[in-house]
């Protein structure tokens, strides 16, 4: 699949088959997804992959066979660049790794959806994570249950402010 196909292809996904999906497959993904531009190259993010289905149940609505939790390493970022590192950089680089992922998940003929509607401290206990590390996304991931088609997006006059 080229690029242009994978990005037509990616949709958010709330319906999964109960088929379920390797450890090894989401950890060869991952690795795809790892080549995402980092700020100073920190990498300051971690991951949780949950298969417990009923912890999956406790994190969000969403039924999956696998929930990828993206937390930023927020005290990695910041020993570089301080606050902003702690504030910002630190969750860009973790969401720009969920980004990567969900659109490997695509190539592999896997689907997903984000989910950013949760509390962070219940996340934080249920993945058992330190105070060091922020949830800020998580993907549930699954092979679809059904076919989307087509996004409904913005004409691209409407995004861009401006050409200076």
């Amino acid at each position: 699949m080229d690029f242009k196909d994978v990005v037509n292809n990616r949709h958010s996904i709330r319906q999964f088959l109960s088929d379920p999906v390797s450890i090894e497959k989401i950890k060869e993904i991952l690795t795809v997804a790892q080549l995402a531009p980092s700020a100073g190259n920190r990498q300051a993010y971690r991951v949780v992959i949950v298969t417990n289905m009923e912890r999956n149940a406790l994190l969000s609505r969403v039924v999956a066979p696998v929930k990828v939790v993206f937390c930023a390493a927020v005290e990695e970022s910041e020993q570089r660049y301080g606050d902003r590192g702690r504030a910002l950089y630190a969750v860009q680089d973790a969401t720009i790794l969920a980004a990567y992922f969900q659109l490997a998940l695509v190539n592999d003929g896997l689907a997903s959806v984000w989910e950013g509607g949760f509390w962070t401290e219940r996340v934080k206990g249920l993945v058992e994570i330190e105070d060091n590390f922020i949830p800020v996304a998580i993907i549930a991931v699954g092979y679809p249950a059904i076919e989307k088609s087509g996004h409904r997006r913005k004409l691209l006059d409407e995004i861009v402010l401006k050409v200076i």
